[in-house]
């Protein structure tokens, strides 16, 4: 029986050899391609925000594929899903397989429909608060169930789906495709904006924001007024490019001089600082960040403002929606996809002047 078992299903190949696998091939493919966004959940757990956990329980439902989907969640907390990418109606991924090569996957989802989206966009008028509100899932209870019910909300039923991937198995839900499901789960909790991006409808439209306009779209960002963007997202922003106001402080009133100044005699110049004007380098001064692994938003904020930029032209900078970057900047510790905090730390090395302080 042992005999036909290892026949059947291979050698056992642990957890820890499986994570090992994808986390080499990742590795290997981002040296080829630079721009792929792998899928690295931490722990045993994929989400932890509303929109994503919302999404991975709606997963359940497709209850016609309830072992492919257990397989698939296995397969993203393995990291076993070196890229995802996220356009409207359409995810397109690379998931290590078993053979030592990624396979291709792509799930096609249809848009929202008009009346459906009328609908949700009805139920939701006057209880979202701001942007902000609706995508950290800051709203009421009733909401919630309304936009996420597996028949009339704003996920896909599995019919409104197809798949396709390159792997030889022929089941129509592989263990590839399951994975990719569960890792849009993941990926909205940095994200959530994706969902409303892959259902082809304006985020704006459930907190009666028209005045958004096409604010996810990171490749043409339109320039938004301080005004309005504060009013839409319900927080205060400073989005001018002229200089902070200088903080001084009033020079204490002089002292009545009881005896004539002592001289003071004059300290020769440290060592560094002479070999800084021997060669003329200046010291290197602080990072922008205080913990790359851990950046904050405030110090995000006082690197835009540091370069002098909007808000519109930070996103285009980063090749992020506008959206994005005032949630970061809300944020004290904002969940950053790799991508974008290498961006991030590139720019401040570049801006390369001291540490940035809000």
């Amino acid at each position: 029986m042992g005999w036909m078992k290892r026949n059947m299903y291979g050698p056992y190949v642990s957890v820890a050899q499986k994570k090992a696998r994808a986390e080499n091939l990742a590795r290997r493919l981002q040296k080829e391609r630079p721009d792929l966004r792998p899928v690295c959940p931490q722990g045993r757990t994929i989400a932890a925000s509303f929109w994503g956990k919302a999404w991975c329980r709606h997963l359940r439902t497709y209850a016609d594929h309830v072992n492919r989907i257990g397989r698939g969640r296995s397969y993203v907390l393995n990291s076993a899903v070196c890229h995802l990418e996220v356009t409207s109606g359409r995810l397109e991924a690379l998931v290590a397989g078993s053979q030592g090569h990624p396979y291709k996957v792509a799930v096609t989802v249809q848009p929202v429909g008009q009346s459906q989206w009328q609908a949700i966009t009805e139920a939701c008028a006057g209880r979202v608060g701001s942007m902000l509100d609706l995508l950290s899932g800051r709203f009421p209870k009733e909401i919630m169930a309304r936009v996420s019910d597996p028949e009339t909300g704003l996920f896909p039923k599995l019919g409104e789906l197809k798949f396709a991937c390159s792997c030889p198995d022929w089941a129509q839900m592989c263990k590839h495709v399951a994975a990719v499901l569960y890792a849009l789960g993941h990926r909205l909790d940095e994200e959530p904006e994706l969902l409303f991006t892959l259902r082809g409808v304006d985020p704006g439209e459930l907190a009666n924001l028209q005045a958004l306009g096409q604010v996810a779209d990171a490749g043409a960002p339109a320039e938004i007024s301080a005004e309005s963007l504060s009013a839409m997202l319900g927080i205060e922003l400073d989005l001018g490019t002229g200089k902070p106001p200088s903080r001084r402080k009033a020079s204490p009133p002089p002292k009545a001089a009881s005896s004539p100044p002592k001289a003071t005699p004059q300290r020769p110049a440290a060592p560094r600082a002479k070999v800084a004007r021997a060669s003329g380098r200046r010291p290197a001064a602080p990072p922008a960040f205080a913990n790359p692994e851990r950046l904050k938003g405030r110090e995000i904020a006082a690197l835009r403002k540091k370069m002098k930029l909007t808000v519109a032209e930070f996103a285009a900078a980063l090749g992020s929606a506008q959206i994005s970057v005032v949630r970061w900047e809300a944020q004290k510790i904002p969940a950053l996809h790799q991508a974008s905090k290498d961006k991030l730390l590139a720019l401040a090395a570049k801006v390369g002047s001291g540490r940035l302080r809000p």
